[in-house]
């Protein structure tokens, strides 16, 4: 979820272009979407950015990388990152995957 606001409160603002990009560990985009929002009617909006299912890569840390079109070019505007690590079993645990 992304929360979006005006630089001025109280002056509307035109459509806005943003992607969120879900990054591997070595920094390759794995998955990607894009949507326009905009801040004419109200000062702020918040944007539900839903990805079926994220790919992974092993071990390391993702990243989701947010960014505004500016222009032509993206704009990096934040990120936010998780680590996945596998647990092992401790020994003679069993282990069911389902």
């Amino acid at each position: 979820m992304l929360h979006w606001r005006r630089a001025t409160p109280s002056k509307p603002e035109g459509v806005v272009r943003q992607r969120v990009q879900f990054l591997s560990p070595d920094g390759a985009v794995m998955s990607s979407a894009e949507m326009d929002f905009h801040l004419r009617v109200a000062p702020y909006v918040r944007n539900v950015v839903w990805f079926n299912a994220l790919p992974l890569a092993g071990e390391g840390t993702y990243t989701f990388r947010i960014a505004v079109k500016a222009g032509k070019q993206w704009r990096a505007v934040g990120e936010a990152s998780y680590e996945l690590s596998y647990q092992k079993p401790a020994t003679g645990q069993k282990v069911r995957l389902q």
